[in-house]
């Protein structure tokens, strides 16, 4: 069962990870300038926009829980409140793109970049609101074991995503070429669209969710709860994405070559991990579906498949990484300075494969119980107590450079995931109930 529902969940964040790898790879073959835009902007937009995925996140005990128990009132009250978090959260992200020559500047970023990567967050902000929504949607699919509307949304998505970068980017029927900019407006397009095409496909299943409208989604009371339960779960996101990005905002100061070698290694790494994040979900949604249902066994034999099955993914893509990162980054270069960087930067991805692995699925696990906190808590100290600090100490003081930040990386992955597991050990041993706002 973990499997069935495991695998469409990882195809569509695969699919999700491949417009992104279409972006990079038709802005590799155009100019290095346009990649190191790309990666700078996404990073920049993605620090906010963390904070509202983990904040949609945070509704899967509520969801999973109640649909294990059969209890359609509660799974409408935990919709309709995270319809309006979507909304607000993510046109609050929109706003804070606007001003990118202040955030460009702030981070010390290469000032020949900064008119392209201001243009580029302002053509990414209004589709912030379209991303949560669909992750809203999604988690609803998924705890109702309903996946099928989400890889066929995914699936016209990518061919619209590639369809929009060929005609942005190069340009033609009109329209001048745009570069990474096009990439920009080709992604809120289609974040958009996704919305609409998911929404028909699955409207017999979230329908009933936004009718009727209940009067009590606005207790102030509850919705207090709610945002305490989906805020721990929103910074958990936020530290781990966060960190990511300031990473990339760091090798930004090393110019706009380490950046671009940068953003290919990392869009590699963070293709394999599409797998276990995806795992970490289905975990999640069969940890609260048992919940709710009480099958205690049910909860045990999801957290120990899950764990299991990410460790021998991510053990495939390390030896990969290390054995043949060239040949990999050619896929996306000929720049010889990029292309060596990013060969340089993949084994040492390699290293944190099983970490990050570990640690999206144990996360997964908490999260399906309810627990949020515990997360937000291994990443606060994995990446901004240990690894961001070791990682600027090992690039600049050490003269280590950019795989001085990458080894910062592995230590954050590496401390996260051992407390995340002892963790899971602890909580499966005790009573677990159900979460209910």
């Amino acid at each position: 069962m973990l499997l069935r529902l495991a695998g469409p969940i990882a195809l569509s964040n695969l699919g999700f990870m491949g417009m992104a790898t279409v972006d990079i790879f038709l802005l590799g073959h155009l100019h290095t300038d346009a990649l190191a835009v790309a990666g700078i902007a996404h990073s920049m937009a993605f620090f906010f926009l963390s904070f509202g995925i983990g904040m949609i996140q945070g509704l899967d005990p509520i969801l999973s829980q109640a649909v294990g128990a059969e209890d359609p009132r509660q799974f409408r009250l935990g919709m309709q409140r995270g319809l309006i978090l979507a909304l607000v959260v993510g046109g609050g992200i929109g706003l804070l793109l606007i001003p990118g020559a202040l955030w460009h500047r702030l981070l010390g970023q290469p000032k020949e970049l900064e008119g392209q990567v201001v243009l580029y967050l302002r053509c990414l902000a209004p589709g912030m609101p379209f991303w949560l929504l669909f992750n809203l949607f999604a988690r609803a699919l998924q705890a109702h074991h309903q996946t099928r509307p989400i890889v066929v949304s995914v699936f016209f998505g990518n061919l619209l995503n590639f369809g929009l970068d060929l005609w942005l980017i190069y340009g033609g029927m009109a329209v001048p070429p745009m570069g990474a900019v096009g990439s920009a407006i080709a992604t809120t397009l289609v974040r958009g669209l996704m919305v609409l095409i998911l929404l028909w496909l699955a409207w017999p299943v979230l329908g009933p969710s936004f009718s009727p409208w209940l009067r009590e989604v606005f207790q102030l009371k509850a919705f207090l709860r709610l945002i305490r339960l989906t805020g721990a779960s929103a910074l958990q996101v936020f530290l781990e994405g966060g960190a990511f990005s300031v990473v990339m905002f760091l090798v930004g100061r090393f110019g706009a070559g380490a950046a671009a070698g940068h953003q290919i290694a990392l869009n590699l790494a963070s293709l394999t991990f599409m797998v276990p994040l995806g795992l970490g979900a289905a975990t999640s949604v069969r940890v609260g579906n048992g919940i709710g249902k009480g099958r205690r066994t049910q909860v045990l034999d999801a957290a120990k498949i899950g764990i299991g099955l990410a460790v021998l993914f991510m053990g495939c893509s390390a030896l990969l990484f290390v054995l043949a990162p060239r040949l990999i980054a050619s896929l996306y270069t000929d720049d010889p300075a990029v292309l060596s960087l990013a060969a340089s930067l993949l084994p040492l991805a390699g290293f944190f494969q099983v970490f990050d692995g570990l640690q999206a699925v144990s996360g997964g696990i908490l999260r399906g119980t309810g627990d949020t906190r515990t997360p937000m808590l291994g990443h606060l100290g994995g990446f901004w107590i240990l690894g961001i600090p070791m990682g600027m100490l090992f690039s600049g003081p050490l003269n280590m450079d950019v795989p001085g930040l990458w080894w910062g990386l592995v230590l954050a992955l590496a401390l996260c995931s051992m407390f995340l597991v002892w963790r899971v050990r602890v909580t499966l041993r005790r009573p677990l109930s159900r979460v209910k706002v």
